[in-house]
């Protein structure tokens, strides 16, 4: 099973933390709690503070606390559906009857009116062009090539 403080490889700083940090004396005393909170993170130390710093350490820590419960869970919950083999693969009449929807569709123009779209005809800007057989371009590159090196 997965450790939070040995196996995540982050943790979350929340935004209303900003206020803690702005309640301590000083910036000795912020640099202070943001090192313990990664040894708490990354090895589930414990820093032993006084006052307004003891109180933010601990508030802190429930919250990171909490969250490494969550990612266990995550972890054990992914880990069981992975042995599930994954998602199965949908029925192939599914994908026909997916592919119809997408072909024939209603679309609501705005007024009352709905316009349907059929997009099994794919027109085409080429549509009436000439054709042309392009079967004879190898001999025809082949003899170029070879009246260029005479």
């Amino acid at each position: 099973m997965k450790n939070y403080h040995e196996d995540n490889q982050a943790f979350m700083m929340y935004k209303e933390w900003e206020d803690y940090f702005e309640s301590l004396d000083n910036m000795e005393e912020a640099g202070e709690l943001i090192m313990a909170l990664f040894a708490f993170a990354k090895r589930g130390e414990i820093a032993e503070f006084k006052g307004a710093l003891k109180m933010a350490f601990i508030m802190m820590t429930k919250q990171l606390d909490r969250d490494g419960k969550k990612w266990e869970e995550r972890c054990r919950i992914n880990a069981e559906n992975g042995k599930k083999g994954g998602r199965p693969a949908k029925p192939v009449e599914n994908a026909n009857e997916n592919e119809k929807k997408q072909k024939n569709r209603t679309v609501t123009n705005g007024s009352d009116k709905n316009i349907t779209q059929n997009k099994t005809k794919k027109t085409s800007e080429f549509e009436g062009a000439k054709t042309y057989d392009f079967s004879r371009l190898e001999e025809l590159m082949s003899a170029l090539n070879n009246s260029e090196q005479a």
